[in-house]
């Protein structure tokens, strides 16, 4: 029998949406893990049963826990980057990360549906990448980004290192051009965390428009974020629960 990723009973399957976008869940098991509690298996057929997916990123450092398959052959997208635990991703990974979501959002298929993301537990790897997103896509504050994510998991980031280099990451981004953005109205959350019913539903955001694809420059430094000659539409920066 497939050992369990360790604490991965301590963590609720999955989270709320954060900004139209995402579904942070912890890595889903196949059939094959046994001996887990009816009441708490997730497998890939529950996420999908479950959630409006549209594409599933894996940032598990391993490829041990199910078949993509799984997702594939129901019509879900899966994309594969492999993040090691503890470190603060490469920047390569970053923009990836960030390539992949703009690219999905750009389809017209993938309207109504959400991008679901995890690591092991959903949520230090989960939370720095989706974060980063919603920093340098749309113009949160590191602060805010963190608060919203913790919020909408049900679970707060918990590695010091990941939420420095979101701070840093805010601090980099300053240096573009003022941001410009257009209020649109915003959808329920139909996907509030099992038990946990701290997560409103919606994020009473507004939902940027993205005019053009930033360059992201990678500079190996103090600050390894260096942005140039960006254009692109943001969000106002505002606290989380206006």
């Amino acid at each position: 029998m497939p050992r369990l990723p360790d604490r991965w009973l301590k963590y609720s399957p999955y989270g709320g949406t954060i900004a139209d976008r995402f579904i942070a869940l912890k890595v889903p098991l196949s059939a094959h893990y046994t001996g887990i509690p009816e009441a708490d298996r997730f497998t890939p057929t529950d996420a999908i049963e479950t959630l409006s997916l549209g594409l599933i990123i894996d940032l598990t450092n391993t490829t041990r826990y199910y078949d993509p398959n799984e997702f594939t052959d129901n019509s879900v997208e899966y994309q594969k980057l492999f993040v090691k635990g503890h470190a603060i991703p490469e920047f390569s990974t970053v923009k990836r990360f960030l390539s992949i979501v703009k690219q999905f959002l750009r389809d017209p298929s993938s309207r109504g549906k959400y991008v679901g993301v995890h690591c092991t537990h959903g949520l230090n790897r989960t939370g720095y990448l989706v974060c980063a997103y919603l920093i340098l896509e749309l113009g949160y504050r590191a602060k805010d980004a963190i608060k919203l994510f913790n919020h909408k998991r049900g679970h707060e980031m918990e590695r010091v290192n990941y939420l420095n280099s979101l701070y840093e990451m805010e601090q980099s981004r300053k240096t573009l051009p003022g941001p410009r953005y257009r209020q649109t109205s915003p959808r329920g959350d139909p996907h509030s965390p099992r038990g946990d019913r701290r997560s409103p539903r919606g994020d009473r955001h507004n939902t940027p428009v993205i005019v053009s694809n930033p360059d992201h420059r990678y500079r190996r430094g103090h600050h390894p974020y260096s942005l140039h000659n960006d254009r692109y539409q943001a969000m106002p920066k505002r606290t989380v629960f206006e």
